[in-house]
């Protein structure tokens, strides 16, 4: 870099670092009362189960949690004799718990050309704060759902125990491997106990979109007014309980199955995946019927790809080298499955040099089907809740903080933003978990 240049470069960064300074971008800047609501209007906006949730901020990084338990399945009424002092006092039934906040770390990086270009434009940075800011709150969303600290895929995940792993506490009532039916409403209802049945008016079903899907199309079946209405689209409060949706339930556990099941694999990691020259190829065993296919490589031209895109190039590859179309793009994934159902249909992922399979998430294995089996899995499982909306509870730190550098060699800006939060499930004992649902496999 010559002088001049040189000169130009630093007053371009005074330009910028100014701009950043005036927008309350101080390093290690605390959040303000604005950007710390905004914040909560992101996070509740997520799904309407965190729209209902008690978020509460905090100034701690421990909460000392006391839940009083004093009237829950006790009987706290005898008999009375006149003239004889009543002794049959019934004490408060107190628990408490400390809750560990935890610290989440995230960032985005702007280039330099694209701060000065841009840094001038009223609310730009802020605006790029708060857009990272709302996606951020989809990833806590998520985290406080299934984050577990025993089976947890990822080091973030590990960090805590989410409302799934809390609700272990919970009554569970297991349906079995069966799709979703009246009567397993009825039955998750019954499972409460009665203190809690008679707030019913408060009560609320929590599911995911495919499981209310699912529902739909069951209720859509009578020929009533009401499934006139669910084939329309309209979803039928089961017992006059309406539905929070919360996308995060997974739908991918696996659940008892009897029917024979497919060969199939599907990748842990969502698009876009990025290819290069040394993680383009996906090599390829397909067995149909007990007749084989392969081994062949299929090899993509390096780039960027959705998990369609992906799908459809390793199709046209699969078909042109005389496999059927056996690869598909399921919820953000890719997923490789046999065409047909049973063991003789088999699909296989086959370790080779330069690989994609660590860019889509995937494992070189011999995936098979099964016969039908009273004992067979499938990974379409899912669950849902029953309890009262306040029952979820968010603790997040007032003190999240957002600050930004200047990283010469990338020629860009840094900006990082730290949340310290922690998910808290009030009363276990005010909730039904209903386990092994196996949601309608269309695909």
């Amino acid at each position: 870099m010559n002088v001049n240049t040189s000169v130009t470069k630093e007053a371009g960064r005074t330009r910028i670092e100014k701009q950043l300074l005036a927008a309350d971008f101080v390093n290690g800047g605390l959040a303000t009362p604005d950007r710390k609501n905004r914040f909560e209007t992101h996070l509740r906006g997520t799904n309407d189960m965190m729209g209902m949730a008690d978020i509460q901020f905090t100034k701690s990084g421990v909460m000392r949690v006391t839940v009083d338990k004093e009237y829950l399945g006790r009987d706290v009424l005898g008999a009375g004799v006149e003239n004889t002092n009543f002794t049959g006092i019934v004490e408060p039934d107190y628990q408490g718990s400390n809750v560990q906040l935890r610290k989440l770390t995230g960032g985005f990086d702007i280039s330099y050309e694209a701060m000065l270009e841009n840094i001038e434009s009223k609310d730009y940075v802020p605006g790029l704060t708060d857009r990272f800011m709302q996606k951020a709150a989809y990833s806590i969303s998520d985290w406080v759902v299934n984050a577990n600290t025993v089976t947890g895929a990822t080091p973030k995940d590990l960090l805590t125990d989410g409302f799934h792993a809390l609700s272990d506490d919970a009554y569970i009532l297991d349906a079995g491997g069966s799709e979703i039916t009246r009567n397993i409403f009825h039955a998750g209802f019954r499972t409460l106990p009665k203190e809690t049945r008679r707030m019913k008016s408060q009560l609320k079903w929590v599911a995911n979109t495919l499981l209310q899907n699912n529902w739909v199309e069951v209720y859509g079946d009578r020929a009533t007014v009401g499934g006139d209405s669910a084939t329309r689209g309209q979803i039928i409060s089961p017992d006059g309980i309406p539905f929070l949706t919360c996308d995060e339930m997974r739908d991918d556990l696996s659940v008892g199955y009897t029917s024979a099941t497919f060969g199939q694999h599907t990748g842990t990691r969502f698009d876009t995946f990025v290819l290069t020259t040394t993680s383009n190829v996906f090599r390829l065993i397909t067995t149909i019927a007990g007749a084989p296919t392969g081994p062949t490589s299929l090899t993509i031209t390096p780039g960027t790809y959705t998990a369609p895109e992906l799908a459809n190039a390793l199709n046209i590859a699969a078909v042109a080298a005389g496999h059927p179309a056996v690869f598909a793009a399921v919820d953000g994934k890719l997923r490789i499955r046999a065409t047909a159902t049973g063991p003789t249909n088999i699909v296989e992922v086959v370790a080779i040099a330069n690989h994609m399979y660590t860019v889509v998430g995937m494992t070189a294995a011999v995936y098979a089907g099964a016969a039908a089996n009273i004992a067979n899995t499938t990974n379409n499982g899912t669950f849902m809740w029953l309890t009262m909306p306040s029952n979820f509870r968010v603790y997040v730190s007032e003190e999240f903080r957002t600050s930004w550098e200047y990283v010469p060699r990338r020629d860009a800006y840094m900006f990082t933003v730290h949340f310290i939060a922690a998910p808290y499930l009030v009363d276990a004992g005010a909730m039904v978990r209903v386990d092994n649902i196996r949601l309608k496999d269309y695909r």
